[in-house]
């Protein structure tokens, strides 16, 4: 496997302080390749990908493999897998909106009543109607809207887009 030939053979000569970054650097980019494909997903799915972060965060911290990552993601401010493609779509969900091209903006349509009602100012996303099989709830406009209708307004409402991400980071981590 790619994370014991790592840890037996480049991460041992590299300083404690590097190995974070290298291991971050060349598991996380497969772990993230297309993972708003992830939304909706069964839960076996994303535990086999949580189990490849989980031995990243061993390796990386030089924990032995019988340790609780738990600690060590939290150690390493790494979000657990789930929390990581919510991260992910909320960020492209939040581009799109604000700050993406016509054709994209169109994809998320904000909700307007059609009276005055609490929720005209909560800025909602309007959830795409889909037909009930199996994956037409898992399509990233009707996951992204959901997901982006649960966050609390303040973090909807972040001017700019490292704002969000640094209000929308302790939100989704696990407490």
């Amino acid at each position: 496997m790619f994370l014991n030939f790592a840890g037996t053979k480049i991460l041992p000569s590299l300083p404690a302080a590097s190995r974070p970054l290298v291991t971050q650097a060349t598991v996380f980019c497969r772990l993230d390749y297309c993972n708003s494909l992830y939304l909706g997903s069964p839960a076996h799915v994303l535990q086999r990908l949580q189990r490849v972060q989980s031995a990243a965060a061993k390796t990386a911290l030089g924990l032995p493999s019988c340790a609780s990552t738990s600690g060590a993601l939290a150690k390493l401010c790494w979000l657990p897998i789930l929390q990581r493609v919510h991260f992910k779509s909320l960020c492209t969900v939040y581009k799109a909106i604000n700050t993406g091209p016509s054709y994209l903006q169109s994809t998320f349509v904000r909700y307007a009543p059609v009276r005055s009602l609490r929720s005209s100012t909560a800025n909602l996303l309007k959830i795409p109607e889909f037909r009930k099989c199996r994956t037409g709830g898992r399509s990233f406009s009707v996951q992204a809207a959901n997901l982006w209708n649960t966050l609390p307004l303040a973090i909807k409402n972040a001017p700019t887009l490292l704002y969000f991400q640094k209000l929308l980071k302790p939100y989704l981590f696990p407490n």
